[in-house]
């Protein structure tokens, strides 16, 4: 267009005529401009339109995903509480023994030790006692907090714990501390037992 400007100009010999034409051209230049801004207005209107669509729906999206995760996470620990509350429940306390439980997790090389060496021993020595009972519960699955029949936590692996009803009718809890050998384990019941009226 430059060009075309610059020919006719220089072909014409008279200065008003240069004059016109250089107004003539601004004022083409103004009215294009003008015509194109509401168009500029639009095009830019239709993108932040988009935009916010998209981020709505990138809103709503990480919400239902949130939402959903968080329900996922609430049903995953109330099943877990569930599970943890079914492991008490199975243990089932006779009222004229004293009762020991092991509680243990697959994972634990201190468990799976214990079970081997002196828990099998304890299983057979008193597999028929009169008055000693012995019960085991698997807390492998079990993420939330785990409580003995007493009410008091678990803390580690393996646990043992020992139970009697005493001649009140009262619930006695004791978690056992001592060695993990059979023979220290054997005479710390005996000893219990000698303490315990038994109720028949």
């Amino acid at each position: 267009m430059a060009d075309i400007v610059d020919k006719v100009v220089s072909n014409s010999n008279s200065s008003n005529v240069k004059k016109i034409l250089l107004v003539i051209i601004v004022i083409l230049f103004i009215i294009l401009v003008i015509n194109m801004i509401p168009l500029f207005g639009h095009y830019t209107n239709e993108i932040d339109h988009l935009t916010n669509q998209e981020d709505e729906a990138n809103e709503a999206g990480e919400a239902g995903e949130t939402e959903e995760t968080g329900e996922k996470e609430e049903k995953e620990e109330t099943d877990d509480s569930e599970k943890a509350e079914q492991i008490i429940k199975n243990i089932k306390l006779s009222p004229n023994k004293l009762n020991i439980t092991l509680f243990f997790v697959d994972w634990c090389g201190h468990s799976q030790q214990f079970k081997k060496k002196s828990w099998i021993k304890l299983l057979e020595k008193y597999n028929n006692d009169s008055t000693v009972e012995l019960h085991e519960l698997n807390c492998t699955n079990i993420k939330s907090t785990i409580k003995t029949p007493g009410g008091n936590t678990i803390l580690g692996f393996p646990t043992i714990i020992f139970n009697y009803i005493d001649s009140n009718q009262k619930l006695v809890e004791k978690n056992y501390k001592g060695s993990r050998e059979f023979n220290t384990i054997n005479k710390f019941i005996t000893n219990m037992s000698k303490n315990i009226e038994h109720v028949e």
